[in-house]
């Protein structure tokens, strides 16, 4: 007998799976991007990891210029 995971039961895994990808790179940044990571996790809805990387990259150049 084949049984299926229902559809929102597979969407909210995914969201959770996603969340704590992005969870777990925001963990291991240096402490240089500290002010950046505490800047973007306090908005009200949390970014994706793409804004992440994005915001993390223009700190980064105004940390070497």
């Amino acid at each position: 007998m084949h049984s299926e995971v229902p559809k929102e039961a597979l969407t909210a895994l995914q969201v959770v799976h996603f969340e704590s990808q992005r969870d777990q790179f925001l963990i291991k940044l240096r402490p240089e991007f500290e002010s950046a990571r505490d800047e973007l996790i306090s908005h009200q809805l949390v970014p994706s990891l793409k804004v992440f990387l994005g915001e993390l990259l223009r700190e980064e150049q105004c940390l070497t210029s």
